[in-house]
C-alpha cells in the first residue's frame, strides 16, 4: 500500500482499492477498508503508522470495498 498525502486532514492507501484517510481533529475516518485477503496488511500498516479509525465508512456493500471490515473491527 502506498501512503498519499493530499492536503493535511485527507490522504489516500492506494492499492487494489483506494482507501481513503479523513482526520476530523483528531479522530481518523477510514473511508472503505478493502478486500478482506488484504486486512492483515492494511492493519499493519495502520499500527506501524500510530494510526486508530474511530470510524469506517463504506461507499458501498461490494466486498472489494467493505471486506475487511470484521478483521479490522476485531483487531483495532
Amino acid at each position: 500500500m502506498d501512503f498519499m498525502k493530499i492536503d493535511e486532514n485527507i490522504a489516500i492507501l492506494k492499492g487494489f482499492i483506494n482507501i481513503g484517510l479523513i482526520w476530523l481533529g483528531k479522530e481518523l475516518f477510514l473511508i472503505d477498508s478493502g478486500l478482506e485477503e488484504e486486512a492483515e496488511e492494511l492493519n499493519g500498516f495502520l499500527r506501524e503508522k500510530g494510526l486508530s479509525p474511530a470510524v469506517l465508512i463504506n461507499t458501498h456493500a461490494h466486498q472489494d470495498h467493505c471486506g475487511a471490515n470484521n478483521y479490522l473491527q476485531k483487531h483495532l
